[in-house]
């Protein structure tokens, strides 16, 4: 469907990603995905983004698992030509109904819909609504709300991403769904902090990095937390966010962490809470 190619343009187009950059990044897209890319983030005058480029090859649902687990929006991206979506959508053999579908059992609260390679098809207002029909019953039919979806066209190859060759399209522009997603209301610091932990790792320097969300209080350098199921307790060194040392993170925030106390990698599995 043009996926990575898409989230070369996006980080282009947000300027975290310069000409160069995204010349090399094409240039790579012919081995096979088995990892997430993970933007370092992206900052507007709107919004904080962590950008993640989630494997769609099928053997790597736990990958994407891990990913969405961490996401508040999800950006589903499918191809406007004919045989690649109905293939995609297939009942029977496509992945598309199958990432919807984890994306929602692990808790995206919206998903917006990226009609890609639009210039293959003419940039046609009747192809795009027949893929918004389709998808849209579904996307509706296993539990999200007529406001939670939003279908952009786009084409991530030429980098159109304002849909500027679509004057019939007047409902969102792809990078303004990025920056207005709805997130969770504001993190209550009086509750007690809790952490979904998706990774760990053993640095050289003794101190364990672990990468999670914050799904309940406020976190901070210098706090004593208690790691379960290990039943331990360690203190948080430093707390990063959207690549950089922060003071504190909140509910919703995708984080990494230096926590000191803990023995080994293997001794917090992933869904580990702190």
């Amino acid at each position: 469907a043009g996926k990575s190619v898409l989230y070369g343009a996006i980080l282009h187009a947000f300027g975290r990603w310069d000409a160069r950059a995204l010349a090399r990044h094409k240039k790579e897209l012919g081995t096979e995905e088995t990892e997430v890319r993970r933007c370092c983030g992206v900052e507007t005058k709107k919004a904080r983004l962590m950008l993640l480029d989630v494997p769609g090859n099928p053997r790597c649902v736990p990958e994407a698992g891990r990913a969405l687990a961490e996401a508040d929006s999800v950006v589903l991206v499918v191809s406007a030509k004919g045989n690649e979506f109905d293939k995609a959508f297939d009942e029977r053999f496509g992945p598309l109904r199958e990432h919807a579908l984890l994306a929602k059992g692990l808790g995206a609260r919206s998903v917006v819909v990226a009609v890609n390679k639009m210039d293959e098809v003419q940039w046609s207002e009747a192809r795009f609504s027949e893929i918004s029909a389709a998808l849209g019953g579904f996307l509706h039919s296993v539990g999200f709300g007529q406001d939670d979806v939003t279908f952009v066209p786009v084409d991530g190859l030429s980098g159109e991403l304002a849909a500027s060759k679509a004057p019939w399209h007047t409902k969102g522009r792809l990078l303004d769904c990025l920056t207005t997603v709805q997130l969770p209301g504001p993190s209550i610091p009086s509750l007690p902090v809790r952490v979904l932990l998706l990774e760990a790792v053993k640095e050289k320097t003794g101190v364990l990095s672990v990468e999670g969300r914050v799904e309940c209080g406020t976190l901070s350098p210098g706090q004593e937390c208690m790691l379960a199921p290990l039943d331990a307790t360690c203190t948080v060194q430093a707390v990063r966010a959207s690549g950089r040392n922060v003071t504190s993170a909140g509910l919703g925030e995708a984080v990494q962490l230096l926590l000191q106390g803990v023995g080994d990698a293997a001794d917090v599995p992933r869904g580990s809470v702190l």
